[in-house]
């Protein structure tokens, strides 16, 4: 009878032994579980990000690289920003950029609107539900939900109010663009006629591209001074333009006494304003252009209204505003 009771002791001694083990296993598995909840649930994203394209007229060029600055300081953790442009500057191979974007269905579109060949290609792209946001240049004839960048007929003023205020001799003018056939460069020059139309002295001699190339400013500013003795005031329209004009004049032309007036505030564009080889430049917040056009974007993907023209400010910036300029100096 012993013999059978303590037999019947070990075998409840094995189960609750067992049952012991397996609340421990069991407790412990259900820890583990917990924990990994809570790290997947500390870690997920559950955004899923945008991908938003900003497709520039160039795309290794140091005036986007302040544009796309700004642009991923707004982008934040829903908003993924790449920037795409053409090797050089072209209107046929930009276009074709906002074309694969269509066609791959990204979320949004920042682009300038150079050409009215852009027109059908932004309204392609806005037709297709993809939000469109011109910058820098605009194509106010699209079917684009904003605009943002610079007013460049007024910043063509400014700068032509500046060369008129500051030269009280007669002015034989040469003016290398960029992009003479870009909307943005346009309305820069006729902003620039009109300020200075009132001074008879001054006359327009000639207009050359430079392709938005440094080299190319290089080479049509020195065969435009070879060509035209008589210029005493060079303009450079867009960012390399200035400092261009200004190495062709070092290089070739030392003894000749050319002003040389600019756009854009590039590290090279202001060591030479305060050299005092460039006069002034055009100062434009392309920084607040990228960070503006991403916080617009962002509105319009979740459906908030926005306003469909949105100017940033330019300042002409010299010697003597420079110290007040290198202070508010953006990225």
């Amino acid at each position: 009878m012993k013999q059978i009771w303590f037999l019947y002791f070990v075998l409840f001694a094995a189960l609750l032994s067992g049952s012991f083990w397996l609340g421990i296993s069991f407790y412990q598995s259900w820890e583990l579980a917990k924990d990994a909840r809570r790290h997947f649930t500390e870690n997920a994203n559950p955004v899923k990000q945008k991908q938003i394209l900003l497709v520039s007229e160039e795309a290794k060029h140091p005036y986007w690289d302040v544009v796309l600055k700004g642009a991923q300081a707004a982008a934040g953790e829903d908003l993924r920003i790449d920037l795409q442009g053409p090797y050089r500057a072209s209107i046929e191979e930009h276009r074709l950029l906002i074309e694969r974007a269509i066609a791959s269905k990204v979320d949004g579109i920042i682009t300038q609107g150079l050409d009215d060949v852009f027109v059908p290609v932004i309204n392609k792209a806005v037709e297709a539900g993809i939000p469109l946001i011109t910058i820098d240049t605009d194509a106010p004839q699209s079917k684009r939900l904003a605009f943002v960048g610079t007013d460049n007929y007024r910043a063509g003023v400014q700068i032509g109010n500046y060369l008129k205020a500051h030269r009280h001799d007669p002015a034989h003018i040469g003016i290398i663009s960029g992009n003479p056939e870009g909307q943005h460069m346009k309305l820069r020059i006729e902003g620039f006629k009109e300020a200075i139309k009132d001074r008879r002295d001054f006359t327009i001699v000639a207009l050359e591209g430079s392709q938005i190339s440094k080299l190319e400013a290089v080479k049509k500013a020195y065969e435009m001074l070879k060509e035209h003795p008589d210029i005493n005031v060079m303009f450079g329209v867009s960012a390399l333009d200035g400092p261009g004009i200004a190495q062709a004049v070092n290089k070739y032309f030392p003894a000749r006494q050319i002003d040389i007036i600019a756009f854009d505030d590039l590290p090279e564009t202001v060591e030479l304003i305060k050299q005092g080889v460039i006069q002034a430049a055009v100062q434009q917040k392309s920084y607040l252009m990228g960070f503006k056009s991403v916080e617009l974007m962002r509105r319009i993907i979740h459906r908030k209204p926005v306003s469909p023209m949105n100017f940033t400010e330019s300042f002409i910036i010299d010697r003597s505003s420079m110290d007040a300029y290198l202070q508010t100096r953006e990225e």
